[in-house]
């Protein structure tokens, strides 16, 4: 059996702003993918990006 590999086409070509960088590499999926979610987290060092995204998963697999 194959492994099944999203596909992703992305959202954008170029950063529409250039201030928020990194919104190429944003994707959408296709038609197999139940749900993706891809979340910009903006903060400096230290201020607990990694912690919230862990929150965010615990809260999503309740």
């Amino acid at each position: 059996m194959e492994p099944s590999v999203p596909r992703r086409t992305p959202l954008f070509a170029i950063d529409p702003v250039a201030e928020l960088r990194g919104l190429t590499t944003l994707t959408d999926p296709d038609d197999d993918v139940a749900a993706v979610i891809d979340l910009p987290v903006i903060g400096a060092r230290g201020d607990g990006k990694s912690q919230f995204i862990i929150h965010a998963i615990r809260a999503l697999h309740a």
